[in-house]
Parts: C-alpha cells; structure tokens; sequence
C-alpha cells in the first residue's frame, strides 16, 4: 500500500459527495450523512494505511534514538500504545471493509435507480410526445369541426333567408285565397238573390199566363165586341209563356252557376283553411330554422373554444415535454455520473483488499 491509494481513497470521498449534491433533495440530505460516514472512515481508513507504511518504511531515524538501550527504553514505554495500535489498525481496516462494502451496495442500488429513474423518464417522455401527437390530431379535427359548423351556419342563413320568402309568399297566398273566398262567398249570395228574382218573374209569368186565359174566356162571351180584346189576352198569354219558358232555361242556368258557385265556396274555404294552416306551419319552420341557426351558431363558437383550448393544452403539452426531456437528460447524466462513482469506489476497494 502506498501513497496513491490513501489520495484515491480521499478523491473517492470528494466525488462521492459531489454526486450526492447532483441528485435531489432527499437522496441528498440522506447523502450527508452517508457521506459523512464515508469521509469519516476513508480519513481513519487513510490515517491507519500512512500509519503501516511510516512504521514498515525504512526511514532514517534520529541519532540520539538510534542508541540501543534508549530504543529499549523507549520500547518498553511503546510497547502497550503499539500493541494498541495493531488492535485499532486490525479493528479498522476491518470496518472499512465492511463500510466499503455497504457503500460499495448502496451505490450499486443508487445507480441501478438511476437507470430505472432514466428509464421511466424516457418511457414518461415518450408517453407525452404520444399525447402531444393526439391532442394535435384532436385540435386538427376541430378545425375541421369548425369548419363544418362554419358551412352549416351558411346554409342554415341561407335557408332562414328562404324561408322568410316562403313565409311571405305563403302569407300572400292565403290574403289572395281568402280575398277569393270573401267574393265568391258574396257572388254565390248574390246568385241566391237572382234565383229568388227569377222565381218571382216565373211567378208573375204564370199569373199573367192565366190572366190572360180568363181575358180570352170573357172574350168569348161577348161575341164580336170582344174579338179585339180576345187578340189581345191571346198574345199576352203568348208573352206569358215565353217568359215562363225563358225564365226556366234561365234559372237551369243559373242552379248550376249556384252549384258551381257552392263547390267554389266550399273549395276556396278548404283552401283558405289549408293556406292558414300551411302558412303557420311555414312560419314554425322559419322559428325552427332560426332555433337551428342559433344552435349552430353557438356550436359554432364552442368548436372555436374547444379548438383554441385544444391549442393551448398542446403548448403546455410541448413546455411539458421538454421539461421532461430536460429531466431524461439529467437523470441519464445522473445514471452515468453514478456508475463512475461506483466504479471509482469499487476500484478503491480492491485496492484495499489486495
């Protein structure tokens, strides 16, 4: 044993500690006092090895010791603090073994989580780049949705639009339907007057018809004074019933201009009850196009929402992701700085055992 292994004992100590202050907070307050066993037994472990190699080295000794009954004198007076020493100097090499030891295990189990630590970091960093890619996927998807909803909203103005021209036009309809209404509902009126008018005159023509008769009998009575008169009742009577005649050809007429008159009313009064129903029903489809409008308009703004969020998560994924990447890049120094140190240390015991 030499010089250099009690150096290298000491530079072990020192980047021992060294690694203890790169890792964490709590691997590094638990350092201290690992540390400080370890300094600890590497200066008694250093102290005992110049100890052996002062007394086994062949150093020139001072003349006045080199007398022999003074080294007997001094021997005697030694003699109990050497045989102390070899029992101090077996006791601790013995308990540095040991300790180099346990510090040799503790750093083998320190490293070994080094490497676990590296690789979850690795594995966490991975699992984030993953759900970085997803919640781009997710945010593109939003603007597809967005865009749809976009187009949607166009149309459904669009159809809003179409729908006030509907709701007007219907409205138009229905006015023209029950103006319609209203007239044929007053001429079919009037044709019930007419029809009245025209069994009155058919009346009149059957009364004067047979007044006329009872002028041509009286006619007759009176022989040739009333000839004249009888000329006349004749061709009264003959008025009569040409009246009578024409009075029925028009009143034929006029009962199928009523019949037809009563569909039309009847027709126009479904119509016009068919109009108001169609054009409520426009109108409730024009306040459901504008519900529809409003919806979307709405789902329109939360896409938009949904998809800036999608964006700002994604941002904070990435500062997530390289504080990650920052973190695998230390652990796996760590790693490295750790196996350095174990074979720092596992080099210095070898040393000492041989």
């Amino acid at each position: 044993m030499n010089k250099q292994l009690v150096v290298s004992m000491w530079i072990a100590g020192y980047l021992y500690a060294a690694f203890l202050f790169l890792q964490n907070e709590r691997v590094f307050f638990l350092g201290l006092w690992v540390n400080l066993i370890i300094g600890l037994l590497l200066a008694g472990g250093s102290a005992v090895i110049l100890l052996l190699h002062r007394r086994n080295s062949p150093e020139e000794v001072p003349a006045v010791i080199a007398n022999e009954p003074v080294q007997e004198e001094i021997a005697a007076v030694l003699e109990p603090a050497i045989e102390t020493a070899d029992n101090m100097e077996t006791s601790l090499i013995e308990q540095t073994k040991d300790s180099l030891c346990q510090i040799v295990t503790a750093l083998e189990e320190v490293t070994i989580g080094s490497e676990n630590q590296s690789h979850s970091s690795a594995e966490l960093a991975a699992a984030m780049q993953k759900f970085a890619e997803n919640i781009m996927m997710v945010a593109l998807k939003g603007e597809d949705a967005k865009r749809v909803a976009a187009e949607m909203h166009a149309l459904t103005k669009e159809g809003a639009s179409h729908m006030e021209d509907s709701v007007f036009h219907m409205n138009t309809i229905a006015d023209k339907i029950t103006f319609s209404f209203d007239k044929v509902r007053g001429l079919n009126d009037k044709t019930d007057q007419i029809s009245t008018l025209l069994k009155t005159i058919k009346e009149i023509a059957e009364q004067t018809n047979l007044l006329a008769l009872n002028a041509a009998i009286e006619a007759a009575r009176a022989g040739d004074q009333g000839r004249g008169f009888a000329v006349v009742a004749d061709e009264v009577r003959k008025l009569s019933d040409q009246v009578r005649i024409a009075v029925s050809d028009i009143t034929s007429v006029f009962q199928a201009i009523q019949t037809e008159s009563k569909a039309a009313v009847e027709a126009l009064g479904e119509g016009n009850t068919a109009a108001a129903a169609g054009s409520e029903k426009v109108v409730t489809t024009q306040r459901t196009f504008a519900e529809l409008q409003n919806e979307i308009l709405i789902t329109s703004e939360q896409v938009e929402e949904i998809a800036a969020a999608m964006y700002e998560v994604l941002d904070n994924t990435r500062g997530i992701t390289d504080s990650i990447n920052s973190i695998v890049t230390v652990a796996e120094q760590n790693a490295a700085s750790m196996q350095e140190v174990t074979a720092i240390t596992q080099d210095i015991q070898q040393k000492f055992y041989q």
